[in-house]
């Protein structure tokens, strides 16, 4: 199969010889005859590079340097060196040496480098002069010529006119051994050089070691393979065990490696030490990356680095810091210092003194934060406890979460001892029930499924009860509100009380609103202002108000209806307006519908004045109308009656039935704006 990065093999052919043969020498050349030298096999070549070395005396030269075949002519007896790289020339595949050799009178010759004369030593095999020509390596050299020891220096004699011999001298750890006339001469390691030892120190350099093995020591178990140690003072003792380097390193274990550094232990099967100094990896699988006096005892366990960290269960991992234990299987700890992630797959992310407790909890930095029931978290903060299951606490200082799902936000010292308990953020906050929540604030409490908003020392107590701002605020009846101001209380069930100060509600339904306004009986509404003076209730379902300073009123674009009556279709209504007119034309205005079998009684009255002097007409109405299947009958005849301020008064009003509606119509005075107020009052009965 062809080499696929090419392969160099030189054929060196004459026209007078026998063909040539890959990779082979000649000792037959001709001399002035031409030499052919070519590659054996040129496939996957695409680039060739000839060399020749020529005898002294020698003016040969190559054709070519870079053709896939050249040629040259050997001109002077001696011996010629070949070389040819092919591609890139740089895999022994890609590189091919061989000689080509004119015989002379004295053998095959070429010059000894350095030399002056020809290298002619006579041929210990054939007793001719240089008949191996090239000598390719030392092993020739020393069966062909007589070598002298003298301790670890073996000296090839000199030869006539071999003016520079050469010694060869065995170096550290290194041992030649004569046999004598006809015996064998051996080059091997010295067995006292066996073992890793360290270099002397040099400037500026890293320390190096040099390590040997030349034989089995009597401690080594022969049913070991594969252990490598070099590090000083190391050791392994199971198969495929390393130790890389460093100094009294241990790998006891199947497959087990330390890198470097000093003083670690691999005892897990395939554990790993990468450096560092004081380790043990105990598990199996366990890696150590590098640090200080860390411990993987759990299989499949990891610390990235740090000092004094420890990785107890298996799955369990530490990227570093300082002193934290992963002590649940599969737990995780980020970094920091002294952290504890004993809950199986738990996480600590970093901080100080934090400890997670069971499956799944997590804390995700901060100081001295415990996360001890299933799913629990503390997301950052100081001093906090998350002991209930899936309980969440995501900052701020001293907050506790001891119930099933409670959260807190943030803030300080905030307690949810309610199951699904919710506070944002304050101080001192605290909700006790079953999904009870405090918005922020401070000093504020929500119990029985209640609310309380924000403010300060507010408490919501009563089932869905709310409060939502102020200071001191009550709502302790079921589904009682206030909605804020200072010291008001809704003790009644669905009371409220909407602001103010000091207000009361304390009765089913009552609603009270300002400065102590009081609604102490079952619906009763009480409004007031600010006066200090309190106002009370004093029947069921009563409105009460209490205003020193008088009461305004405004309906705009519409009628005022009012009843004192327990029948619907019994009331008063008030209707008022007013508009403008700037000509003659006659304005129609429905202003109510009398419904179908009721009676209506009407008194009002229209005023229109100039716009331009104080010229004015005021028309009073009184009457009494009835609506029998949608037919109107006058029951009192409509009155109509006149007051006028000054003369010229042209412009008219009148008061009428449309179909079933009550009809005012007014009409000014061409060219002249007037303007226009009316106020009509209707009492409608008739109802059951």
């Amino acid at each position: 199969m062809a080499a696929l990065l090419g392969q160099a093999s030189i054929v060196i052919d004459q026209a007078t010889l026998s063909p040539g043969v890959a990779a082979r020498a000649r000792n037959d050349g001709v001399l002035a005859q031409v030499v052919t030298l070519r590659n054996a096999d040129n496939t996957n070549v695409k680039r060739w590079e000839w060399t020749l070395l020529r005898p002294r005396g020698s003016t040969a030269e190559l054709s070519s340097l870079t053709a896939a075949s050249v040629q040259f002519t050997p001109d002077v007896d001696g011996t010629y060196m070949l070389l040819l790289l092919v591609n890139e020339g740089k895999s022994a595949e890609q590189k091919s040496r061989s000689l080509f050799a004119v015989k002379s009178a004295g053998g095959y010759r070429f010059p000894a480098q350095g030399e002056s004369a020809e290298a002619n030593w006579t041929s210990a095999y054939t007793g001719l002069a240089n008949e191996t020509g090239w000598w390719e390596d030392i092993m020739d050299i020393l069966r062909a010529n007589q070598a002298v020891f003298d301790g670890s220096i073996l000296t090839v004699n000199t030869e006539a006119n071999l003016g520079s011999s050469r010694r060869v001298v065995a170096g550290a750890g290194v041992i030649f051994t004569d046999g004598g006339a006809g015996g064998d001469f051996t080059i091997k390691l010295d067995p006292a050089a066996s073992g890793v030892s360290a270099l002397a120190d040099v400037v500026g350099q890293a320390e190096n070691l040099v390590a040997t093995r030349v034989n089995a020591p009597s401690t080594r178990n022969a049913a070991k393979r594969g252990q490598v140690s070099i590090g000083a003072g190391s050791a392994t003792s199971e198969s495929y065990a390393a130790v890389l380097g460093g100094l009294s390193c241990t790998a006891s274990a199947l497959g087990a490696t330390v890198g470097g550094g000093s003083s670690n232990t691999a005892s897990g099967s395939y554990s790993f030490i990468g450096g560092g100094s004081g380790h043990s990896a105990v598990g199996d699988f366990s890696v150590i990356n590098g640090g200080d006096t860390n411990t993987c005892d759990g299989d499949n366990t990891v610390v990235a680095g740090g000092s004094a960290n420890r990785s107890l269960a298996d799955q369990s991992a530490i990227g570093g810091g300082y002193s934290n234990l992963a002590s649940g299987t599969a737990a995780v700890v980020g970094g920091g210092q002294s952290n504890t992630a004993a809950g199986s797959t738990s996480t600590i992310g970093g901080g100080y003194n934090n400890t997670t407790g069971l499956a799944y909890s997590t804390i995700g930095g901060g100081s001295t934060n415990q996360a001890t029931q299933t799913g629990s978290t503390v997301s950052g903060g100081i001093t906090h406890v998350a002991s209930g299951t899936y309980a969440t606490i995501s900052g701020g200082q001293s907050n506790t979460v001891n119930v099933t799902h409670g959260s807190v936000g943030g803030g300080q010292s905030n307690v949810v001892s309610g199951a699904h308990g919710r506070i944002g953020g304050g101080l001192s906050n605290t909700v006790s029930s079953t999904y009870g929540t405090v918005g922020g604030g401070t000093g504020n409490s929500a119990a029985g499924n209640a609310t309380c908003a924000g403010g300060n020392t507010n408490a919501a107590s009563g089932t869905g009860s709310s409060v939502l701002g102020g200071a001191s605020n009550t709502a302790s009846g079921d589904y009682s509100s206030v909605s804020g101001g200072q010291s008001n209380t809704a003790s009644g069930d669905y009371s409220s009380v909407l602001g103010g100060r000091s207000g009361l509600a304390n009765a089913s339904d009552a609603i009270s609103m300002g400065r102590a306004a009081q609604a102490s009986n079952t619906g009763a509404v009480v409004i007031k202002d600010g006066n200090s003076t309190a106002v009370v209730s004093s029947a069921s379902h009563q409105l009460t108000k209490s205003f020193t300073g008088g009461i305004r009123e405004f309906v705009v674009g519409g009628t005022w209806r009012r009843s004192a009556y327990s029948s619907t279709a019994n009331y008063q209504e008030t209707y008022q307006g007013m508009a403008s007119t700037a000509g003659a034309t006659t304005v129609n205005l429905d202003i109510i519908a009398i419904p179908t079998g009721q009676t209506v009684v009407m008194r009002g009255h229209i005023i229109g004045k100039k716009s331009t002097n104080s010229d004015a007409a005021r028309r009073i109405y009184e009457g009494s109308f009835i609506n029998v299947g949608g037919v109107i009958t006058v029951m009192t005849a409509l009155t109509d009656s006149i007051i006028t301020n000054g003369g010229g008064n042209l412009y008219t009003a009148t008061v009428g039935i449309n179909s079933t509606n009550v009809r005012i119509a007014y009409a000014g005075v061409a060219a002249t704006t007037v303007y226009w107020t009316w106020h009509f009052d209707f009492w409608f009965g008739g109802g059951p």
